[in-house]
């Protein structure tokens, strides 16, 4: 999914309490637009002489995490440590995953990437591990690193398009890179819409041309492109999205639609309270 490009990001921004908007931040431009976003293009581009130092990446991760989670992880890396050439797949993943879990992308990546360097033909693997680096260069905080994540993603990526070519997550990843990371944002929308013709629903290809339609100021194709992501995948994000799209085409009836259909997934009484008050002003 496109979220944050480092910062490319849909969220739902409360002031107070108050829901008041659904704000995407795109790091493209779209073909005859004066409009930015996010970090100049060129910083997600440049070349990099940064490599990764996992003991140094891992050592920041337990800085930011909680003091149990820290614990959890210092047992898996234990765990992996002493862990027999038969387990330890499944303890590189099991740490791999709980360090995703807590936004430690850049760790989990690196973890993804090493395995897939070990089972080679597991598409799947390059898929995990792309979708992780492209997480790290959304999320990241070091700009000197941003590079060479987007470069990791494509490659993991790539690995996973020769392996299966059929294989559409892999495609949409690269796609995304295209768009969120690049100079030719235009190669990764036809990416999508080679995923789209393939698989007409699909959610994550769906999403990331509903958002650069959103960028572009084409809300109409936007509001098409969200319509099915929440029938495939109804969430209070991906509705708040649709009701942006329709609040920007005008259709402030659709907007306050999309909304109530939102607070179905929202547990949180102070942010279904701000939605609430969000659709009244809608309504005057």
């Amino acid at each position: 999914m496109m979220r944050s490009i480092s910062k490319l990001q849909w969220v739902l921004i409360l002031s107070t309490i108050a829901l008041v908007a659904v704000l995407y931040n795109l790091d493209i431009q779209a073909p005859n637009s004066t409009k930015g976003g996010g970090r100049p293009q060129q910083e997600m581009t440049k070349s990099s002489n940064a490599t990764i130092n996992l003991s140094e990446l891992k050592s920041k991760a337990l800085n930011e995490v909680p003091a149990e989670v820290k614990k959890i992880i210092t047992e898996l890396e234990n765990k992996l440590e002493k862990a027999s050439s038969d387990k330890q797949k499944d303890a590189r993943l099991e740490l791999a995953d709980t360090y995703f879990a807590y936004k430690q992308y850049a760790v989990a990546a690196s973890l993804y990437f090493e395995q897939s360097e070990k089972d080679v033909k597991n598409a799947e693997m390059y898929v995990k591990a792309g979708d992780a680096f492209r997480e790290a260069y959304r999320n990241g905080s070091d700009s000197t690193l941003t590079p060479l994540f987007v470069e990791k993603a494509k490659q993991s990526y790539q690995k996973a398009m020769e392996l299966a070519p059929a294989n559409l997550d892999a495609k949409t990843g690269m796609a995304t890179c295209y768009v969120e990371a690049s100079q030719n944002p235009m190669q990764g929308i036809t990416l999508l819409r080679e995923v789209v013709q393939a698989d007409p629903e699909n959610v994550n290809a769906n999403l990331n041309l509903g958002m650069f339609s959103m960028r572009s100021g084409q809300f109409e194709k936007a509001i098409s492109r969200f319509e099915t992501v929440v029938k495939k995948k109804p969430s209070a994000e991906n509705y708040a999205m649709l009701a942006e799209a329709y609040e920007q085409s005008g259709n402030k009836i659709g907007a306050i639609g999309a909304l109530k259909k939102a607070k179905e997934y929202i547990i949180d009484p102070q942010i279904i309270q701000g939605v609430d008050e969000y659709i009244k002003k809608l309504e005057n």
